[in-house]
């Protein structure tokens, strides 16, 4: 199945969100003096979770998209019941693993939503400064 062109788009955009906060994110130990092997391991698993949980959504969000309403509903359920049971898998073998710093890990999971919710201000804020906001009227 090929990824539609605003799916890659925004896959893409999530990635390097993920990638962006990951440096940041390794930086801020590097500053704290608290960096190791085990904090890069930790940032390289939960990022990478989260972009394969976040590509895996866009494929099955174009997927359902191609099906009856029914039938796509019930395929979103069911990919968001196996992302969550495949990713508490990995985090469950994360958490017994000694080398993977887990509290790296779990951050990493959060920076798509931050990506997300840091490119809606950005828009929203170049279209106020630019003037081209919608113009919300109830």
């Amino acid at each position: 199945m090929k990824l539609n062109t605003s799916v890659k788009k925004e896959i893409f955009a999530v990635l390097a969100g993920v990638a962006a906060f990951s440096i940041l994110m390794l930086l801020i130990f590097v500053l704290l003096g608290r960096f190791d092997l085990s904090v890069a391991l930790g940032t390289a698993a939960g990022a990478s979770l989260s972009a394969l949980n976040f590509l895996l959504l866009g494929i099955t969000i174009q997927f359902a998209a191609s099906c009856d309403r029914k039938k796509g509903a019930a395929l979103i359920r069911f990919s968001f019941l196996l992302r969550t049971i495949f990713i508490f898998m990995v985090l469950f073998a994360i958490f017994k693993s000694d080398l993977i710093y887990d509290t790296a890990a779990v951050i990493a999971l959060l920076f798509p939503r931050l990506t997300i919710v840091v490119r809606g201000i950005t828009e929203y804020v170049s279209k106020r400064i630019s003037g081209q906001e919608n113009k919300f009227v109830p």
